[in-house]
């Protein structure tokens, strides 16, 4: 069990959304780009990605 404290709450939530981005670019922006911004300011400890659309690539074999 752990103490249920304020700093467990996120400060910022943010949201990537567009109409001329494909359905993984929001993601790729936020991964690559916005993620690593926001690490490199002091006192910011973690960056979570939450949602967000994952390539899958599907493959049949039909013989």
């Amino acid at each position: 069990m752990h103490r249920l404290t304020f700093s467990a709450f996120p400060i910022l939530g943010v949201s990537l959304t567009g109409t001329r981005l494909n359905v993984m670019q929001p993601w790729e922006i936020a991964r690559y780009e916005l993620s690593p911004r926001l690490l490199r300011i002091p006192g910011v400890a973690q960056v979570k990605i939450v949602g967000g659309v994952s390539l899958n690539i599907t493959c049949w074999l039909i013989q």
